[in-house]
C-alpha cells in the first residue's frame, strides 16, 4: 500500500503523464515501416519513455506509461483496439524486466541485463500474442499471405511467427534498447539522484 501511494503521488503522476504523452507521440509520429516486414508491422520508439519511467520511478511506472500510451492510441486506432492490446502485452514484457533488474541498483550493467531479458520476453510474448489474439482477429490467412509475399518460407501460422514476428520483435527490441542505453548513459547522474529521493 505504501509503495502504491508512492507510485501515485503528485510528483510521480506528473512524470508519468509527461512520459506517457511523449511515448504516444513517439509511437504515432515516428513509426518506421520496413520493407522486409508486412506493412502493418512498424518500428517505433514509444517504449523508450516507459523504460525511463521504470528507471527513475519504479518498474510499475513503466507499466503505467505503456498502458496510458496505448489508451491514448485507441482514439485514432486503425485496428479496432487489437493492435493496442498486443502492444500493451509486448510493451510490458519488455519494460518490466528492465525495471525489476534496476529497481535496487540502476548501474548501466543492470540496465543492459534487464534489456537483454526484456528483448527475450518481448519476442516470446509477441509470438504468443500474435498466435492467440492478433492473427485470429485480423485473419490468419491475411497475415500469412502478407508474410508469404515477402518470404516464401512462410506457409502457415507457425512459420509466420518464426520468420516475421520473432525477427521483428528482436529488431525492435535491439533498436529500442540501443536508444535507451544511449539515453540512460547520459542520464545516469539524474537517475541516481531521483532514485535516492524516491527511496
Amino acid at each position: 500500500m505504501q509503495n502504491e501511494s508512492k507510485l501515485f503521488n503528485t510528483q510521480n503522476l506528473v512524470k508519468m503523464g509527461i512520459l506517457s504523452a511523449l511515448a504516444f507521440v513517439l509511437m504515432r509520429v515516428l513509426e518506421i515501416p520496413l520493407p522486409i516486414f508486412p506493412a502493418f508491422l512498424k518500428i517505433d520508439f514509444g517504449d523508450v519513455p516507459a523504460v525511463i519511467a521504470a528507471l527513475i520511478i519504479n518498474p510499475f511506472a513503466g507499466v503505467v506509461v505503456v498502458v496510458i500510451k496505448n489508451l491514448l492510441a485507441l482514439f485514432n486506432s486503425s485496428t479496432g483496439g487489437v493492435g493496442e492490446i498486443a502492444n500493451v502485452v509486448v510493451g510490458i514484457s519488455f519494460v518490466l524486466p528492465i525495471g525489476l533488474c534496476t529497481y535496487k541498483n540502476s548501474r548501466l550493467k543492470n540496465v543492459v541485463i534487464g534489456m537483454v531479458i526484456g528483448v527475450i520476453c518481448m519476442i516470446i510474448s509477441g509470438m504468443i500474442t500474435n498466435a492467440l489474439i492478433t492473427m485470429p482477429l485480423f485473419g490468419e490467412e491475411a497475415c500469412i499471405g502478407a508474410g508469404a509475399a515477402l518470404n516464401p518460407r512462410i506457409v502457415d501460422k507457425w512459420t509466420f511467427l518464426l520468420y516475421v514476428i520473432a525477427p521483428f520483435n528482436l529488431l525492435k527490441g535491439v533498436l529500442v534498447s540501443s536508444v535507451g542505453i544511449i539515453i540512460v548513459k547520459g542520464m545516469q547522474p539524474v537517475i541516481k539522484h531521483l532514485k535516492v529521493h524516491q527511496a
